[in-house]
């Protein structure tokens, strides 16, 4: 069955108001001249395999078809609304559909399979899918992009519901990792020339601007003006997003109390760990990799006070001891790699150790970092 868009029901509900008056007293039944003319429309326009029948098309069929001849031309002939879609709006173009393609969905599946195979961002600012649930999360960006895209092509209507849903799902990610990245944003173009690292901060800004026109696009050609479901899928998104991210920037959080000079502040932040830290985050602050790393990821920055030296590493290792009451030594170090080995070419070299000529004993080195 064909879609109409409301535009188009509205027409068509004018046009039977005034064919019916138009037909009073003519002996003719209105309601049986109405019938046949809207099942020659359905016909003509499954034959032309429209998925929506627009107010444009339907102007277009009731010229072709003319009207009764009981019916006085005058009371038809008038001209479609000024606000009609025009043929060239309610259809993608060339460009602007091989464009869409390009940044909507090409490109997030060229960022995601780059970052995946190099963990380029993990090893120089910080991972954006540390977690099998943010690559599913991340992999729904193309994904829904590419199922909106083929249905504007169709002009096919029967997904919109569905497609309110996960487009809003997936402009909220692209908020969420447009919000992460945006410390680096400045750097982004000129790391576009070193092995394409500034590609994964600038995917996210030119996707989240590509699926807002792919959205406006399928809307126009649906003759809405919004999709149902797209406002709450942002808000899960977001909300799935910021829950994964939680216990990390807890420990953060903590660990920025647990440093503090009043004892107070400092029992809390201990509390906190215990509760809610993250061993992993704990470990790598033993290792001084809190020192001075991670300071572009906003949320983590804002949780650790807005203070870009975290922790120094003999606090840390400290404060890991009152958490958990084991040395840091005493379990393996956290992992440092990304999942493609390491992205800098001076640690394949070098192992460091600053606990070198000290009177403590430090973390362990060399190959254990992997």
């Amino acid at each position: 069955m064909i879609a109409w868009t409301d535009s188009a029901k509205k027409i068509w509900s004018e046009y039977n108001d005034q064919t019916k008056a138009a037909l009073e007293g003519s002996g003719a039944d209105p309601q049986e001249v109405l019938e046949d003319l809207k099942r020659h429309i359905d016909e003509e326009a499954a034959t032309a395999k429209l998925g929506v029948l627009t107010e444009d098309d339907l102007w277009k069929m009731l010229a072709k078809f003319g009207l009764p001849a009981t019916a006085g031309r005058d009371a038809f002939t008038h001209q479609p609304p000024k606000k009609s879609l025009p043929p060239a709006v309610a259809n993608l173009g060339k460009f602007t559909a091989a464009s869409l393609f390009i940044f909507s969905i090409l490109l997030p599946v060229i960022t995601i399979l780059f970052e995946w195979f190099t963990g380029a961002s993990a090893e120089c600012l910080f991972d954006p899918i540390p977690t099998w649930f943010h690559v599913i999360i991340v992999a729904l960006v193309p994904i829904s992009n590419a199922w909106m895209w083929t249905a504007a092509l169709r002009r096919d209507s029967k997904p919109r519901s569905w497609l309110g849903w996960l487009g809003g799902f997936a402009m909220g990610v692209c908020i969420y990792y447009s919000l992460l990245y945006i410390l680096v944003l400045p750097f982004a173009f000129i790391g576009v020339l070193y092995f394409g690292l500034g590609l994964i901060p600038l995917t996210p800004y030119l996707a989240l601007m590509a699926s807002s026109v792919l959205r406006f696009k399928y809307c126009q050609i649906l003759g809405t003006r919004t999709l149902r479901g797209y406002l709450p899928g942002v808000a899960v998104a977001l909300v799935c997003l910021l829950s994964l991210q939680l216990p990390e920037s807890l420990s953060y959080y903590g660990l920025s109390r647990a440093r503090s000079e009043d004892k107070t502040t400092r029992d809390y932040g201990i509390r906190v760990l215990r509760f809610c830290g993250n061993r992993t985050v704990m470990l790598r602050a033993c290792y001084g990799w809190l020192e001075y790393r991670d300071i572009f990821q906003p949320i983590n920055w804002l949780a650790s006070g807005g203070d870009d030296r975290v922790i120094s590493a003999d606090m840390a290792r400290e404060i890991y001891y009152r958490v958990t009451g084991d040395a840091f030594n005493s379990v393996p170090p956290p992992k440092f790699c990304t999942r493609a080995g390491r992205w800098t070419a001076v640690d394949d070299e070098y192992a460091w150790d600053d606990g070198l000529g000290g009177d403590q004993v430090a973390g362990r080195v060399k190959d254990s970092l992997c």
